[in-house]
């Protein structure tokens, strides 16, 4: 299921905003608890968010956790956000609440020289402390990582991947 369109982001890779410009578009909470309901009358055990990051508009996040929770439609679910999206540390028992088992966090990189390079709007430390408050939830974390800058060094390389070793149980390296 799509929540939302549009990134108010610029990262260097990233063709979103190329696509769709930094206006963010929306389904309404009632329309994603609609959809929602849909799937479980067809009996699906497992709902993946496909947005870029679900987080992006916290608010938004918050409104429809909060219709799941007062609907009782209990569903898992999974989605994307950002290591620097989520400002408010309830939005993560919401999200556990609702239903949210699963959260891929795009770290992207475990060097703050390359994060500036990609124009990412987080640190290292972002990251940690958004994979700990998932974590501390019981929501599995699933990092993503990116490789291959244009004079990444190997040590930096190899950061990035113990990095993701060591701060989740699942995850995945793409060539940038």
């Amino acid at each position: 299921i799509e929540t939302l369109r549009g990134c108010i982001y610029n990262c260097a890779f990233c063709a979103t905003v190329r696509m769709w410009g930094h206006k963010i578009r929306r389904k309404s909470p009632q329309r994603i608890l609609a959809e929602f309901e849909v799937a479980k009358r067809l009996k699906a055990d497992f709902i993946f968010l496909s947005d870029d990051d679900t987080a992006v508009d916290e608010n938004h996040l918050r409104n429809f956790c909060n219709l799941l929770i007062r609907n009782k439609v209990r569903i898992a679910w999974g989605t994307t956000i950002g290591s620097c999206s989520v400002k408010e540390d309830d939005t993560y028992d919401l999200m556990a609440k609702s239903g949210c088992i699963k959260v891929n966090v795009c770290i992207e990189s475990a060097n703050q020289r390359i994060l500036k390079a990609y124009r990412k709007p987080y640190t290292i430390e972002d990251n940690r402390k958004t994979c700990g408050n998932l974590i501390k939830r019981g929501i599995v974390v699933h990092n993503h990582g990116i490789i291959g800058f244009p004079g990444e060094t190997l040590r930096e390389t190899l950061n990035t991947y113990l990095y993701l070793i060591k701060t989740s149980p699942l995850w995945h390296i793409s060539v940038l």
